[in-house]
């Protein structure tokens, strides 16, 4: 059997030559790293489907005929202002995130946060432009204006931001 990875940017995906099989198991996946890698790598996904999210409005009906119905409606929906805190609502109400406690919660606002963290790239042209590993690089958009961006997400440095 071959297994090559497609790198999706974000989430490599597998592409097998060969026979595929069933895990009968339960698989647990512990992430130790805590919650400084847990936003900067949020932080780097959201300037990736912003960057996603300018490439498909630019390639036009083509471009987004490539994506699956949930796909157009997340990235149609991404530029919303709705859709952080109609993200919230989901995860901690309607899939009972509360009950998790004060973990369900902060789960919920990050993810809001996420995808406020989008919104903000695609109507600013940018944001932080970083790999993982590297240190951020402001965007034209941000400076001057009192907004400082750091690696584990946005300060306020005095000015204002919509």
């Amino acid at each position: 059997m071959v297994v090559e990875f497609f790198d999706m940017e974000v989430h490599e995906h597998p592409v097998i030559e060969g026979t595929v099989g069933e895990i009968n198991a339960l698989v647990v996946h512990r992430d130790y790293r805590g919650i400084e890698h847990w936003i900067a790598k949020h932080n780097a996904y959201s300037s990736w489907e912003a960057n996603r999210y300018r490439a498909l409005q630019a390639g036009g009906e083509s471009a987004w005929g490539m994506l699956n119905p949930r796909q157009q409606k997340k990235y149609k929906s991404l530029p919303k202002w709705w859709l952080a805190p109609a993200y919230f609502c989901l995860s901690y109400f309607a899939k009972r995130g509360f009950l998790d406690g004060r973990v369900g919660f902060h789960f919920a606002m990050l993810k809001a946060w996420y995808f406020y963290t989008i919104r903000l790239k695609i109507k600013h042209g940018g944001g932080v432009v970083e790999s993982l590993s590297g240190s951020p690089l402001l965007s034209r958009s941000f400076r001057g204006r009192g907004i400082e961006l750091g690696a584990w997400g946005m300060g306020h440095g005095g000015g204002t931001a919509d």
